[in-house]
C-alpha cells in the first residue's frame, strides 16, 4: 500500500449508462478468471446475462438488466487484478458503480452483490414505467442552476458531476421545455441522456420503498478503509448503515465532484476506472489534470494497468 506522501491509488467504478454492446467480450474470450465470473453470474441470475451483453442491444436498455451486467463485468475485471497481486487503497463508484466498490471492500460476496443489483435493478425499471420522466445534462456554468430549476418545479438536480456539469431529471415533457430554457440561464448545451427514468430523484421513491424491504433482513459487512460514496461526497465513516445509505441513493443526487475533491485531498492522485466507458477518468481529468487516471475495459488495457500499477504500487 501507498503513503500519503507517495501517494494513493483508487478504484473508481463507472455506473449505469456506460454500458455498450459487446462490453467485456474480449475480456470473456481471453482471460480465464473473468470468463468464470461471468459464467458465474449466469448461474446465478439463471439468465444468459454475458450473451446478452455481447449479443442484445434491447437488453442493454433495461434497467433491469443492465445493472447486474455491469456488476458482473466489473466483478470479473476485479478478479484478474486480485490475481495479478494488484491492491489499491481505496474504492467508489459513480452510483451503480458504488457497488461494486462496496464488493472490492469486502463488503459483501459477488452473489449477495449480483442478487442485490438483480432485486435493484427490477424495482428501478418497474418505477419507470409509473410516469414518463428522464435526463439531461446541463454543459456550462452553474450559476443560474437554481433559477433555472426554480422555473420547473418538477425537475430535480440528480447528479453534481463537474463544476461544469450537472444532470437534472424529471417528466419528459417539463425536460423538452428545459432544454429550450437552458441556454438563456448560461448553459451553452443541454442534452437528453439515453436513460429510462429520473434517476436519483424523488421519481424512484417506490422503487427505494421496495430496496429497502428488500435490503432489510441482509447483514453487510464493514468495509476495509477507504470507501468513498458519491451520496455523501465523502469517505464513509460507518456512522449509517450502508444499506441505508444505499437506499437513500436512489433518490439523492451524486456528487461525483465533491467526492473526487475529498479523496485527491486524503492523498490519492491515481485512478482507476473500471468498467465500460472512460467516462469517469474524463471527468476527473477535468477535475485535476495533474491527476494520473487509468481505464480497463479490455485485454489490452488489463495487461497495461497491472503493469503500470505494479510498478507503483
Amino acid at each position: 500500500m501507498n503513503t500519503k506522501e507517495q501517494g494513493k491509488t483508487a478504484f473508481v467504478f463507472s455506473g449505469q449508462g456506460s454500458q455498450t454492446l459487446g462490453m467485456g467480450k474480449q475480456l470473456y474470450e481471453q482471460c480465464p478468471r473473468y470468463r468464470a465470473v461471468l459464467d458465474e453470474a449466469d448461474a446465478i441470475a439463471l439468465q444468459p446475462l454475458s450473451q446478452w451483453m455481447f449479443e442484445e442491444a434491447a437488453r442493454l436498455e433495461s434497467t433491469a438488466f443492465v445493472q447486474p451486467m455491469i456488476f458482473a463485468m466489473q466483478a470479473g475485471i476485479l478478479s484478474e487484478l486480485e490475481a495479478a497481486g494488484v491492491a489499491v487503497d481505496g474504492a467508489c463508484g459513480l452510483s451503480l458503480g458504488e457497488y461494486a466498490a462496496l464488493y472490492e471492500r469486502g463488503v459483501f460476496t459477488f452473489e449477495e452483490g449480483l442478487r442485490t443489483l438483480i432485486h435493484r435493478g427490477y424495482f428501478m425499471d418497474a418505477a419507470t414505467t409509473e410516469e414518463p420522466t428522464g435526463m439531461v445534462a446541463l454543459i456550462g456554468p452553474t450559476e443560474q442552476l437554481d433559477a433555472l430549476l426554480s422555473t420547473f418545479p418538477s425537475c430535480y438536480a440528480a447528479n453534481y458531476n463537474l463544476p461544469t456539469q450537472t444532470v437534472i431529471g424529471g417528466p419528459t415533457d417539463p425536460l423538452a421545455t428545459l432544454i429550450e430554457a437552458a441556454p438563456e440561464y448560461g448553459f451553452k448545451r443541454a442534452l437528453r441522456l439515453p436513460t429510462a427514468g429520473a434517476f436519483h430523484t424523488r421519481y424512484m421513491a417506490d422503487a427505494a420503498k421496495q430496496f429497502s424491504q428488500y435490503l432489510a433482513p441482509h447483514d453487510w459487512q464493514a468495509p476495509r478503509p477507504d470507501l468513498y460514496l458519491n451520496t455523501t461526497g465523502t469517505r464513509y465513516d460507518g456512522v449509517e448503515p450502508l444499506t441505508a445509505l444505499m437506499v437513500r441513493q436512489i433518490v439523492a443526487p451524486t456528487h461525483f465532484h465533491t467526492m473526487i475533491t475529498a479523496m485527491v485531498e486524503d492523498g490519492y492522485d491515481r485512478f482507476v476506472e473500471i468498467g465500460p466507458g472512460k467516462a469517469l477518468t474524463s471527468m476527473i481529468k477535468k477535475i485535476d489534470r495533474s491527476l494520473s487516471v487509468y481505464a480497463i475495459e479490455t485485454p489490452e488495457e488489463l495487461e497495461q494497468a497491472v503493469a503500470i500499477l505494479r510498478s507503483e504500487l
